[in-house]
């Protein structure tokens, strides 16, 4: 997205890949030192509720401060996003359940199996996209 909205200006394109890749790290590093200073002068619920203004001055400082993108026409791969979607979970909850039940055991290499064919049907509908 950062390379769609500023590819066109090379050195705009450079500032916001910086930008991008610096707010990862302080976002993380923020999180967790607002998150202690959050809990001990408040409480604990004041953590889901301070991103609430935030997201709101997000919300609407985004059209004012982010330039228009090129609107193209396409459509939703509904398909496809179902089908990676079950893949990665039931990737996920083979890995998860793996050691209770043991990594050779039949559920587990079913699951990897499922996860298998999941992810060969999204490649599948993939190949036959254009976009």
């Amino acid at each position: 997205m950062v390379v769609s909205l500023f590819g066109s200006n090379k050195s705009e394109m450079n500032k916001a890949m910086g930008i991008w890749g610096a707010s990862a790290p302080a976002g993380g590093t923020a999180g967790v030192f607002l998150g202690g200073i959050i809990t001990a002068w408040l409480d604990w619920p004041w953590v889901f509720l301070i991103n609430v203004p935030v997201g709101i001055a997000v919300l609407a400082l985004t059209p004012k401060l982010l330039p228009r993108a090129i609107k193209r026409k396409g459509s939703v791969d509904y398909l496809g996003a179902v089908s990676i979607t079950a893949a990665l979970v039931l990737l996920v909850y083979a890995i998860v359940t793996a050691n209770d039940v043991g990594w050779m055991s039949m559920p587990t290499i079913f699951l990897m199996a499922s996860v298998s064919v999941m992810v060969g049907a999204f490649l599948l509908i993939q190949r036959s996209k254009s976009h």
